[in-house]
């Protein structure tokens, strides 16, 4: 290669570079944010074991996070599908993998679930959706990443809010990634759990959608410790 074709291959490698980001964004991919401090010791991760597999794990496909904790352990809020009809699973809790987890309940719209573990987390603070309009960017935190050794590591995107429905329901501009279904919803200017991150059931799975904190709050209220 000549050295002015080295030189423009070089430039056009440097636009791409710069471009991915936005082309990533316009195709309904999150842009990735840092995991609030205050959250990172809250959050757990769901394993799960494929039927018939006596020994391996599938890795990360669900997240879940602390919202009451005591002596007795702590309790985990998830999205009820995270679970449900799960064959075996545990939790990355704690940077420590193959934590067991018992199932409280699962509310009857399969939405949420509550599950306890021994483990001692400290749990979340929970805010309200309630004031929160479309174009407001939130950040979606759960696991999707492994380090080294297999073990997920958290990590967040933002999702921005098209729309909030009847203060039970976010619709977000594009999709949530992989791994972060059942991960807290989290308002950056305040560092509160404002919701639950869904599934991609929008557009044709390319946008996302989630649950607000206040339509889980008679969930918790009915299951108290």
């Amino acid at each position: 290669m000549t050295r002015a074709r080295a030189l423009v291959a070089g430039a056009a490698a440097v636009a791409l570079a710069g471009c991915t980001r936005t082309i990533m964004e316009s195709l309904g991919f999150p842009k990735r944010a840092v995991v609030p401090p205050s959250l990172v010791s809250s959050l757990v991760c769901f394993e799960r074991k494929a039927r018939g597999d006596a020994y391996n794990w599938d890795g990360a496909y669900g997240s879940g996070f602390a919202v009451a904790s005591g002596a007795w352990g702590t309790r985990i809020l998830t999205a009820g599908f995270v679970v449900h009809g799960a064959y075996h699973f545990h939790l990355v809790a704690g940077g420590r993998r193959g934590t067991p987890a018992t199932v409280v309940a699962v509310d009857n719209r399969n939405l949420f679930a509550l599950l306890e573990i021994d483990a001692v987390l400290p749990p979340v603070r929970l805010g309200s959706a309630r004031g929160l309009r479309p174009g407001t960017e939130l950040v979606v935190a759960g696991f999707s990443t492994p380090d080294a050794s297999g073990t997920p590591q958290p990590d967040a995107f933002f999702e921005r809010i098209e729309a909030v429905v009847a203060d039970r329901e976010f619709h977000f501009t594009g999709r949530i990634a992989g791994g972060h279904e059942g991960g807290p919803v989290v308002d950056p200017r305040t560092g509160v759990v404002v919701g639950i991150g869904g599934t991609n059931a929008l557009s044709n799975g390319t946008r996302g959608l989630g649950w607000t904190i206040d339509a889980a709050r008679s969930f918790l209220a009915a299951h108290p410790r």
